[in-house]
């Protein structure tokens, strides 16, 4: 009997170990495998720009509990009555709506884009550059 749960133990392994090749890089995750389940880690989600906050550029991890909500609220990602967003519930919502095949929306392109991220969420056409104000 423990011959045979050693041989299962062993395929398992080297079915995991076949299924982790190529996801030792940030993204590689949503690139390889099944493509409709989407998982990107907290470096390549919480710099993403949610929102602005009195002219200001707000990203995922420095938005507010009320500005994360507020934001998911505008892209329709569905969640249930957390009042204070965590690092980890922030990018396990986000990974959530991706894995679901939602494209949420950012209001900017984020500085240093990866071709992941592009492909995952909508970006305006324009980046902001400015306050939006005239110079005289």
């Amino acid at each position: 009997m423990s011959m045979i749960s050693g041989t299962l133990r062993d395929r398992i392994g080297n079915e995991m170990e076949r299924t982790m090749n190529d996801m030792s890089q940030p993204g590689n995750a949503a690139k390889s495998g099944s493509q409709t389940f989407k998982h990107l880690e907290a470096l390549e989600l919480l710099p993403l720009p949610i929102c602005l906050r009195n002219g200001s550029v707000v990203n995922v991890e420095h938005a507010s509990h009320f500005e994360f909500t507020a934001w998911l609220k505008w892209n329709g990602i569905p969640f249930r009555g957390l009042e204070e967003w965590t690092f980890d519930s922030k990018c396990a919502i986000i990974n959530y709506a991706l894995a679901h095949g939602l494209k949420p929306r950012l209001i900017e392109r984020p500085r240093n884009c990866s071709g992941i991220v592009s492909e995952l969420f909508v970006m305006p056409k324009e980046a902001i550059e400015d306050d939006g104000g005239d110079s005289a």
